[in-house]
């Protein structure tokens, strides 16, 4: 940037950064178990200047998600005969507003 004034001028350096826009991908659509409580999902690694975070859309019905920052985590307590919905959420750290999610 140079800001000119008469005779005087002034001259600095500005830097531009672009980031990515985050992708994000819950893995398979759905799951199915017999005779089990936990499971595992995975969703796509967050770039280095993005975080992701697992989240229940609708009822929990007690399941707890054990590392819900992780793109690879076990769900518990998911209880027989029912069914939970998780939802993979990646925000860019820079800008919170720059999100995407999969269910």
């Amino acid at each position: 940037v140079t800001v000119t004034n008469g005779a005087c001028t002034v001259t600095d350096n500005v830097t531009v950064k672009v980031r990515s826009m985050p992708t994000a991908d819950a893995g398979k659509p759905e799951i199915k178990q017999c005779d089990t409580k936990d499971f595992t999902v995975t969703g796509n690694q967050p770039a280095a200047d993005q975080k992701g975070v697992w989240t229940f859309v609708g009822a929990d019905l007690g399941a707890q998600i054990t590392s819900p920052n992780n793109y690879t985590t076990t769900v518990t307590g998911v209880p027989a005969g029912k069914s939970v919905t998780l939802q993979w959420t990646v925000t860019n750290t820079f800008k919170s507003s720059c999100t995407a999610s999969d269910q």
